[in-house]
């Protein structure tokens, strides 16, 4: 059994069977050439074959972040990411997971600096570096055919609560599009969310948005002919994703606007007949609070240097994600 492995620096390069390898749509050729175009972040390819059939590949890509995002302190330094260059809770590595030391270890040796695993799953570790927490995703794994079945299912002190949310949303218009409607007023709202985000990564253009392909759904609710929230989903084998959304927050507490864009989104996933819901990885309260599940990510870091190493293992705790969410019990006793 011979191992080789090849780098690339365009997806058209890939082998043909890499969509073969994954686990989900944003892993796919299809999505990391619209990341390649709309969010360049010198992305490169690694392929791992044994005897000249490929098994696992790994996209990794650079930018400026924070190491220290979970802590009070900052510290922006360039960063090779082993993962998807757009905020999602998929992983960069696909194909057999039994190959992912060998690999990663490759990637560890040929990448200089800084170089940190996002959204592993499976508790995979990496004995060379740093394993920790990351966030984890909020996952709804209730098969429901529609929202009327959904609220017969969840617990009374649940469904008082989402029926005051509701409520609050009452005469609001909701419209259901193609990414190619998204205008700047969405874009604004984006920015909106992004500034208050102590966990970015990146931030998406406008182009981005609009040029998403059509497995991508925008569903926008105004109030009086302004926008106050709106999502993106992500539809890919009967499982739905929430991608991204922007909220206007001089309007939020008067109409419980994120709130009520989280249950849109559950009501868009019932309609589409999903059988999973990725709630994506923030703000895990209140998806818990509407039957979402703790999904858990790990990440490792690692530095090709002694010292820093020594430094990170010091600093280990501020760079952890390190906050447990209590379980929710949504649903009555019988489901």
């Amino acid at each position: 059994m011979e191992r080789s492995i090849r780098r690339a620096t365009s997806v058209n390069k890939l082998n043909k069977y890499w969509d073969d390898l994954t686990s989900c749509y944003f892993q796919k050729k299809d999505f990391l050439l619209h990341l390649q175009k709309y969010n360049p972040c010198n992305q490169r390819y690694y392929e791992l074959y044994i005897d000249e059939c490929l098994k696992a590949g790994a996209v990794v890509y650079s930018i400026k972040m924070d190491l220290l995002t979970f802590s009070k302190f900052t510290n922006q330094t360039t960063v090779h990411i082993i993962g998807l260059p757009v905020s999602v809770s998929a992983s960069g590595l696909i194909g057999e997971t039994c190959e992912f030391t060998y690999l990663s270890e490759y990637i560890l040796k040929k990448e200089k600096g800084f170089i940190l695993a996002l959204n592993l799953i499976n508790g995979f570790t990496q004995d060379s570096a740093i394993n920790m927490r990351t966030l984890p995703s909020v996952v709804f794994k209730k098969n429901i055919n529609n929202w009327e079945e959904y609220q017969g299912l969840i617990r009374s002190k649940y469904r008082r609560r989402l029926n005051n949310i509701l409520q609050k949303f009452s005469g609001v218009e909701c419209f259901v599009n193609l990414c190619s409607d998204y205008t700047e007023e969405h874009h604004e709202l984006y920015l909106q969310i992004l500034e208050r985000t102590k966990t970015k990564l990146e931030t998406l253009t406008f182009d981005f948005f609009r040029n998403l392909p059509d497995n991508f759904q925008l569903t926008s609710h105004y109030a009086a002919g302004c926008l106050l929230c709106w999502n993106i989903i992500c539809f890919d084998n009967n499982r739905g994703f929430f991608f991204f959304g922007g909220l206007n927050y001089e309007l939020r507490n008067k109409y419980q606007a994120y709130h009520n864009n989280l249950i849109s989104i559950l009501k868009s996933c019932f309609t589409n007949k999903c059988e999973l819901i990725d709630l994506g990885q923030t703000a895990e309260i209140p998806k818990m609070r509407l039957g979402g599940e703790i999904d858990e990510r790990h990440m490792f870091l690692y530095h090709n240097k002694k010292v820093i190493m020594g430094l990170l293992r010091i600093f280990q705790k501020q760079i952890s994600y390190n906050h447990i969410s209590k379980k929710t019990k949504v649903f009555s006793n019988n489901n």
